[in-house]
């Protein structure tokens, strides 16, 4: 039982994966994913690159100005335009750049020595100009360029060290470095990007809750369908079991979109079904009464006879090449011809006397082994004949419930064919043994294998693999058939086997009896 739940929980998960509302699901929803992704770095990129332009414009304006008013200050002071008089006018510079907040300003001279810093040093926590002149915008500096480094700490912080030679008359004179602070736009840029990210989850939450109901309301109906067919399916392998119209009644049939539709041609297509199923029972009825009767006829009439005369006629070959010179032989012969002739004239007589009806009697305790043994030795000449021998095995008694009679033509029949049909010079055993609550018997013999596919046909009237082959040994395709006609009148069955070595094996399945269940 819990083997049969995990193989149906097994299942259910295969069917949900494979369904048509995961996939599109899972499809929409991959791609609404991604959509929002995107979105999300775009704006991301597009907020750090206004974050570079605005660093960059307000490093460019700090530059020209720097330029401009050293130039002034110069001019009014009446200083050289050299470094000495950078070193002289550097606190003047600084105050008149420094008048925009935000900033911390340094003025270094061409070799990077600190010449004069501006106001906001201790507030914006430099105590040093060790953070400055160890940046790469110092470095380029020092070659002639302007630069700027960005540093991000933690809480959102953004601090810009910029550095930028200052030019009078086109001639450097010192090193303009300057540390701003935009942790604020920033923090703005952040809060901008989780808003969108918020934005984006809702979209993709409420696009997801539409996308399934939306999905729900398609997928059902076809579900329903889906498992509708399914009961047709099942019902239409019983026999003589209605059909029926399991939309007649039903909601979809009202439905005014595709569904409904669909729903009105499905139930269109199950009514014309129905109406073909019951013709195809009543002609397959008709069919199988007329199989069942012309089986019954060569049951009666061609086997009933063949098989006794089969063993009468193998004695008699054997006395007319000698065998009558053996007396014991011969004894033995003529009592097994007497014997055969016996049952043959009454089963003649039964015909005659019973014509179409079924042949019946009252079962009766069977010893199995030793029918088996029986049909062995009755066998055995004819065996001789193709060089086979016949083996049985099993130790007796093992017992069923049934018409001896009956069992001993399965028995003939199948021993026979396994001679014709088998190897030549190769052995024949017939198998006994009991298994749960049943007697088990197996012909086996080596010839040649059996194809697959039909191991279940060869069981149908006028079946022949190879029908030249059969007509040569005067089979008409019935014995077979009538083998699983008499097990199956003894409530058992039979079955074929056959290996690609060429094992083939015949395996009827018969209920034991027990004479204390018997009598209790």
């Amino acid at each position: 039982m819990n083997r049969k739940n995990r193989q149906n929980k097994k299942a259910k998960k295969v069917r949900f994966w494979n369904s048509l509302r995961f996939r599109v699901s899972a499809g929409l929803i991959l791609t609404f994913g991604a959509g929002g992704i995107i979105l999300c770095l775009t704006v991301q990129s597009q907020l750090n690159r206004s974050l570079t332009q605005r660093i960059e414009k307000d490093c460019n304006d700090l530059r020209m100005d720097s330029q401009i008013y050293s130039r002034q200050i110069f001019m009014m002071n009446g200083e050289n335009n050299d470094e000495e008089g950078m070193i002289h006018c550097s606190r003047q510079i600084l105050e008149e750049l420094s008048r925009t907040e935000g900033r911390t300003l340094f003025l270094y001279t061409l070799d990077g020595i600190l010449s004069a810093s501006g106001p906001g040093e201790l507030s914006s926590g430099i105590d040093s100009d060790s953070r400055i002149t160890g940046t790469e915008a110092f470095s380029h500096a020092l070659e002639g360029d302007a630069a700027f480094t960005m540093v991000f700490g933690s809480g959102n912080s953004c601090q810009v060290f910029f550095s930028s030679p200052v030019q009078v008359e086109g001639q450097n004179v010192g090193i303009l470095a300057a540390v701003m602070d935009y942790s604020s736009v920033r923090r703005e840029n952040q809060e901008i990007l989780r808003m969108m990210v918020q934005v984006v989850c809702a979209g993709y939450l409420l696009s997801g809750l539409v996308v399934f109901f939306l999905l729900w309301s398609v997928t059902r109906p076809l579900k329903t369908l889906s498992q509708i067919s399914g009961r047709i399916s099942r019902t239409m392998k019983k026999e003589h079991t209605p059909i029926g119209n399991p939309l007649k009644d039903s909601p979809l049939l009202e439905r005014k979109d595709e569904i409904g539709e669909l729903a009105s041609s499905y139930s269109r297509m199950m009514g014309t079904i129905e109406l073909q199923f019951e013709k195809i029972q009543q002609d397959r009825d008709s069919i199988r009464s007329l199989m069942e009767s012309r089986q019954e006829f060569y049951n009666n009439v061609t086997h009933e006879l063949k098989t006794p005369l089969t063993t009468i006629q193998g004695y008699a070959q054997l006395l007319e090449d000698g065998g009558a010179e053996d007396a014991q032989f011969l004894e033995k012969s003529l009592g097994h011809i007497l014997s055969e002739s016996t049952r043959l004239h009454r089963m003649v007589v039964q015909l005659l006397e019973m014509g179409d009806r079924k042949a019946d009697g009252t079962p009766t305790p069977v010893d199995l082994v030793a029918l088996a043994r029986s049909v062995a030795a009755s066998m055995m000449p004819k065996a001789k004949r193709y060089g086979c021998s016949i083996l049985v095995k099993g130790d007796g008694p093992l017992v069923t419930l049934g018409q001896g009679e009956r069992l001993r033509q399965v028995l003939i029949n199948l021993t026979d064919n396994a001679i014709k049909y088998g190897k030549q010079g190769g052995a024949i055993i017939l198998d006994l043994r009991s298994g749960r609550e049943q007697a088990v018997i197996q012909v086996i013999n080596r010839g040649d294998p059996i194809p697959q596919n039909r191991l279940e046909e060869i069981f149908e009237p006028f079946c022949r693999i190879d029908k030249e082959y059969s007509r040569e040994l005067g089979s008409a395709g019935l014995g077979l058939s009538i083998c699983r006609k008499i097990i199956q009148e003894h409530q058992g069955t039979i079955r074929a086997f056959s290996h690609p070595d060429g094992i083939n094996i015949f395996a009827v399945c018969l209920k034991l009896y027990r004479r204390q269940e018997a009598e209790e």
